[in-house]
């Protein structure tokens, strides 16, 4: 269990990553949000204790959006589902 849950986290890690240092797929990833406000994904900080936490939560929300970026991008091994 918790070597699939420090994956899990990897994993959302570097998709938080590849979302959020790209302007473009930033703006991708709000177009497949239904909901508002629209949100962007959390990338965890070393120096921030709750920050995996919060970024965990933020991937529960937008699980259903992280899946169809995914698709769309050809990242399916970041899928979260």
């Amino acid at each position: 269990m918790k070597a699939a849950l420090k994956i899990d986290m990897a994993e959302q890690t570097c998709l938080a990553i590849y979302i959020n240092t790209s302007p473009q797929r930033q703006e991708s990833f709000y177009n497949l949000q239904t909901k508002e406000p629209k949100l962007v994904p959390i990338q965890d900080v070393a120096t921030q204790w709750n920050s995996t936490f919060l970024m965990l939560v933020r991937a529960k929300k937008l699980q259903q959006t992280f899946d169809a970026f995914c698709s769309q991008y050809d990242q399916e091994h970041f899928a979260l589902s």
